[in-house]
């Protein structure tokens, strides 16, 4: 609407009549107001990236990318990482999940893995109505919860409160969140496994995956 006033006053100022009337006009309102709109989208508008590298035994084994796309109240997050571990065999896993959030509350995710080139997890998470649809390796589901408003993504974006629960799009379902210390966390999983997430500055820092073969670490970037 803006951009197609200014056409128009360009197009009045450039004709002899009332050019004085529609410069001041055009400096005096349009201008003003469109650097105004600018400024506020500029303001609800963010992008943050972060990226940890894999160890395992200090040795470094994989990366892993965290993305998230704010705008308004439209939040988008994203994760990818690949791991290459050798034991018996070499193993290499890439993984990845997407969640939006839309005024806080969950609109739909995904979760998958592959395991040397082989779908292991293909999960998908979506809101309808007042309950949430799930599919698991094509397998539908359903969760009686009208809101799911933070979810494993949302711990590499902000720091847990204390208390509160997580929703595992991997396992489709919630599971509590422990603190263990100052800005420290444990999450246990339903398969016997767990996890440690440290935060600075509001900030995952650092998460300890240990597993019953292994235990890797993943180091933010600085």
């Amino acid at each position: 609407m803006i951009p197609a006033l200014i056409i128009w006053l360009v197009k009045k100022i450039l004709q002899k009549e009332n050019r004085l009337f529609y410069l001041k006009l055009l400096l005096q309102r349009i201008i003003p107001a469109l650097l105004c709109t600018l400024f506020f989208f500029t303001l609800s508008a963010q992008q943050v990236t972060h990226t940890y590298v894999v160890k395992y035994k200090d040795d470094s084994v994989g990366n892993m990318q965290f993305l998230l796309n704010r705008l308004g109240d439209d939040v988008s997050l994203k994760m990818t990482s690949r791991v290459a571990m050798r034991f018996i065999v070499s193993i290499d896993v890439q993984s990845g999940e997407e969640a939006m959030f839309k005024n806080g509350r969950l609109i739909r995710s995904k979760s998958w893995r592959k395991v040397n080139g082989k779908q292991k997890v293909n999960n998908a998470t979506w809101a309808a109505g007042d309950v949430y649809e799930t599919s698991c390796d094509d397998k539908r589901g359903c969760i009686r919860q009208k809101l799911i408003d933070y979810n494993f993504l949302m711990l590499y974006a902000s720091e847990p409160l204390s208390g509160r629960t997580v929703y595992s799009d991997n396992f489709q379902q919630f599971l509590p969140i422990q603190k263990v210390a100052t800005h420290q966390y444990k999450i246990e999983l339903p398969d016997g496994n767990y996890n440690y997430y440290f935060f600075k500055d509001g900030i995952c820092n650092k998460v300890e995956v240990h597993h019953s073969f292994y235990t890797i670490t993943m180091l933010l970037k600085q």
